[in-house]
């Protein structure tokens, strides 16, 4: 945690300095050295995030290969290279993404060594402009866009694609094969607040929960407990739950009664131990098909989960949770030893619903 504050106080030191500069009379070389040490500290900034990004890569390729047919619907062709514009990042560090060689286009940030994107020659710092003949947009945020959502829908599994690249100024077309894969874009966040969550078409890790892992295993729990939520379609269902409350609040309007918000408050929070239980079952099934010991993954959350919780009557919720993490650990251990799949195949056809489970137990 000391880093994150360290992160945290710099931010508020920086708002100060720079508030400060206008009001206050310098002479020029005050100006250069403070504008100087400003620079450096961004600089240092963006270098924390990225060396935390490097590691989640890395574990994330294995999460990525293991959690691909889980779900038809989020496999994609993945070619273990991680994409990025200075969208991804804080505003404020925009200059130094520029000097880094990172602006609105969109950029190789990561190649996993030995994967497909290494094979065929893709770089570090290369950058997009079309796949299989198709230009890709390189204004604005329309590439932001399209590397958030589109680019994995336009890389065909199992056949050769070909992407074109700018690299020193020359244009560079490359084969490369996609694995399949359950893929999802990545955003450091250096606020705590945010946890480890996924809109669907990206995962936002805390920097601060990151620095909690101390070891890969740690860190590929983080990082399979968010690509599940992801690959069961989380953010997708809390919407849906959202808008049906909205509209007991609208209703309610009608006949004169203001609710607050109230319904949609209800929406938000409905099934949300179901959420995080299918989250963590599903986790540890992916983390189980990449070799990953399980075996400490309830004693990880155990620990790190009461860090972030500011809702004391969310204590009873963690302690179901953990019942159930054990008892899917049990389970993929049963399978394992009669030579089973280790693969959710009973609640993934309906034979298991773990939400009546739940109520059933509470």
């Amino acid at each position: 945690m000391s880093r994150s504050f360290a992160y945290s106080f710099s931010l508020f030191i920086l708002s100060l300095l720079l508030t400060g500069c206008e009001t206050t009379k310098l002479s020029q070389a005050e100006k250069e050295r403070l504008e100087s040490e400003k620079r450096m500290r961004l600089a240092s900034m963006l270098e924390e995030i990225q060396l935390a990004e490097d590691d989640v890569y890395n574990t994330l390729h294995h999460i990525f290969l293991s959690a691909g047919g889980i779900k038809d619907e989020e496999t994609f062709g993945y070619v273990g290279a991680f994409f990025a514009t200075h969208h991804f990042y804080p505003e404020l560090l925009e200059e130094a993404l520029n000097e880094g060689g990172i602006d609105e286009v969109i950029t190789v940030r990561y190649v996993v060594p030995d994967s497909p994107a290494d094979l065929a020659g893709l770089e570090k710092g290369d950058q997009l402009m079309g796949i299989n003949g198709d230009s890709i947009p390189t204004r604005g945020l329309r590439p932001t866009k399209y590397a958030m959502n589109h680019l994995k829908k336009a890389l065909i599994p199992g056949e050769p694609n070909r992407l074109l690249v700018r690299r020193a100024g020359q244009e560079i077309e490359l084969e490369i094969e996609p694995v399949e894969a359950a893929y999802y874009g990545l955003i450091v966040w250096p606020h705590s607040d945010v946890f480890a969550e996924t809109d669907g078409k990206m995962l936002f890790l805390s920097q601060s929960l990151l620095e909690m892992a101390d070891d890969y295993k740690q860190l590929s729990y983080i990082c399979a407990y968010a690509v599940a939520k992801g690959v069961m379609r989380h953010a997708k269902m809390k919407k849906s739950n959202m808008s049906i409350g909205s509209i007991f609040d609208i209703a309610a309007f009608v006949y004169g009664i203001n609710t607050m918000g109230a319904f949609e408050n209800m929406g938000r929070k409905a099934h949300q131990l179901a959420f995080e239980v299918e989250a963590d079952m599903i986790a540890l099934y992916i983390l189980a098909n990449a070799e990953i010991d399980i075996s400490e993954y309830p004693a990880f959350w155990e620990e790190t989960l009461p860090i972030y919780r500011r809702d004391r009557s969310l204590v009873k919720m963690d302690s179901e949770r953990f019942d159930h993490m054990r008892k899917t650990i049990a389970e993929i251990d049963e399978k394992r030893i009669n030579g089973e799949p280790i693969y959710p195949t009973e609640y993934l056809s309906g034979e298991v619903d773990t939400e009546e489970e739940i109520e059933e137990s509470s």
